[in-house]
């Protein structure tokens, strides 16, 4: 198996995070599906290289090191309040999750 490189500095994992975070981040059950979200806001950001097996979840480019970055990033967004559990009264618990006030107020913040 290849050795992975770092490639996400702790900046790059603020801009991913945020950037998941105005897409909207609905549901965090699937970490493949997440790994795949993660990459695919990297190429959107211009952080790697676009690829288009990225969209299909079979490009495995970070490592397990940036993976972790970027989800520390996006609990950090639960502890600050920013996201919560659930999106409904049938879906009121993880993996479903909504963005609070706070988190609209702190993406405006970001558009500044």
């Amino acid at each position: 198996m290849l050795e992975k490189n770092n490639l996400i500095s702790d900046i790059d994992a603020q801009i991913i995070a945020d950037y998941l975070l105005k897409k909207g981040l609905k549901v965090f059950g699937d970490s493949k599906e997440l790994y795949a979200s993660i990459q695919r806001a990297a190429a959107d950001r211009g952080i790697i290289e676009n690829n288009d097996t990225i969209d299909l979840g079979l490009a495995l480019i970070f490592s397990k090191e940036d993976y972790l970055k970027v989800s520390d990033k996006i609990w950090e967004f639960f502890l600050k309040g920013y996201l919560a559990p659930g999106i409904n009264q049938y879906n009121s618990w993880f993996p479903f999750t909504h963005l609070t006030e706070k988190g609209k107020e702190y993406i405006k913040s970001l558009e500044k």
